[in-house]
């Protein structure tokens, strides 16, 4: 009976110290994004995967960046005057994905957000994705 308790107890023990790590775990998931350094390396490691990711999210879905800084951190987004550009508030900096930026934004309404979150890259721009061999007229995507 002694020996099936302790056995027991080893086990508890255990579960308590895997659940302990997992909710760590969880933790650092969510808190991806600790600091400013480690956002401008996200925004940067971002970037520097396509030579178009900047194009993109400078034109049409810098709102779906904010969404995707989100999933990592707690930020806001905001928007400049003209209600054509989200940048997103962190640490009391604000950034998209050219990294820090500096200008005026304001708090989105909920408007603003129904707005933003139609907008989209691929529905307004084309992407030259190379050349005619013939006539050397670019070819849109």
């Amino acid at each position: 009976m002694m020996r099936e308790l302790k056995k027991l107890l080893i086990t508890i023990e255990r579960l308590i110290r895997y659940n302990e790590k997992a909710m760590k775990r969880m933790k650092n998931e969510y808190d991806f994004i600790a600091d400013v350094g480690d956002m401008l390396r996200f925004i940067t490691a971002l970037r520097q995967t396509d030579r178009y990711i900047e194009m993109i999210y400078m034109n049409g879905a810098c709102y779906q960046l904010h969404l995707l800084l989100k999933k990592y951190t707690d930020c806001e987004p905001l928007i400049n005057a003209e209600r054509n550009h989200v940048v997103t508030k962190f640490k009391d900096k604000l950034f998209d994905i050219t990294g820090e930026v500096i200008g005026e934004y304001i708090p989105m309404t909920n408007k603003d957000i129904k707005i933003a979150s139609e907008w989209s890259f691929h529905k307004t721009k084309m992407i030259q994705i190379g050349e005619c061999q013939v006539c050397e007229e670019p070819i849109m995507a």
